[in-house]
């Protein structure tokens, strides 16, 4: 492959892998049920378009990705385009997509410039848009658990229900903003959902209230991951930080 890549691959449901170069290929890997990597398949050229965050994956195994310039591309689990919607928006963060249980419900979203749009997967029928207040915009890639988060610019982390788009809750409250922009995408560990913005770390009940806050040297540089250990202590893990739960 000539070029290199800018943003993390995803995973799908069996074990393929797509990862989107820098000159807008979207490749996909087939570990064919092993460890070593067969050789990729190009599966789409988005162009001159950069990438804004990585693509992701639904549990059907189709594949959603983002441009830089506000566009939204979905495909098959065999690579192929289904639908392309455009906004005109810059965008900033990865799309989530969603799949209830019974699979009846299968949803993509996409937060673009300031509005969060909520598009049927199979048909790209648009079915709910959210605006963000005026001089706002999203700034991180969507995070999706059984609600869906994402961090803003002028420093709010905004809850969705991922059934119905609707507002769920506000951090810090709707009315007042952190004036820090969130590029840390919030992450679920235990029952609280962990964010970066600045120089400080942040832990939110799954309501949306503070539980506490750290204070780091420098800025927060990337978004968070964690787990429970055996003994049931939460640990969160920044780039270059490691900070144990309260």
């Amino acid at each position: 492959i000539s070029a290199f890549f800018r943003t993390a691959p995803a995973l799908g449901p069996r074990s393929e892998v797509y990862a989107v170069s820098s000159t807008g290929v979207i490749y996909k890997f087939d570990t064919s049920g092993g460890t070593v990597f067969s050789p990729p398949t190009q599966i789409y050229s988005i162009g001159q378009s950069v990438l804004a965050a990585s693509p992701s994956v639904a549990n059907t195994g189709a594949l959603v990705v983002a441009d830089d310039i506000g566009n939204l591309y979905r495909f098959n689990s065999n690579g192929n385009l289904l639908w392309k919607k455009s906004t005109g928006q810059q965008t900033f963060g990865s799309p989530a997509c969603f799949t209830d249980s019974q699979g009846t419900v299968d949803l993509v979203y996409y937060s673009s410039g300031n509005v969060l749009y909520t598009y049927s997967a199979p048909t790209g029928k648009l079915l709910s848009s959210s605006s963000l207040p005026s001089g706002d915009r999203f700034s991180s890639s969507l995070f999706l658990s059984s609600l869906l988060l994402v961090g803003t610019r002028l420093g709010n982390v905004y809850a969705y229900s991922s059934t119905t788009g609707d507002i769920s809750w506000v951090y810090p409250n709707g009315t007042s903003n952190l004036g820090i922009e969130i590029t840390s995408t919030p992450y679920k560990v235990g029952n609280s959902y962990i964010f970066g913005a600045g120089s400080n770390i942040y832990a939110l009940s799954l309501s949306g209230s503070l539980l506490w806050t750290y204070s780091v040297s420098g800025d927060i540089q990337s978004s968070p991951t964690g787990y429970i250990d055996p003994s049931s202590q939460t640990w969160t893990f920044f780039s270059k930080i490691i900070v144990t739960g309260k």
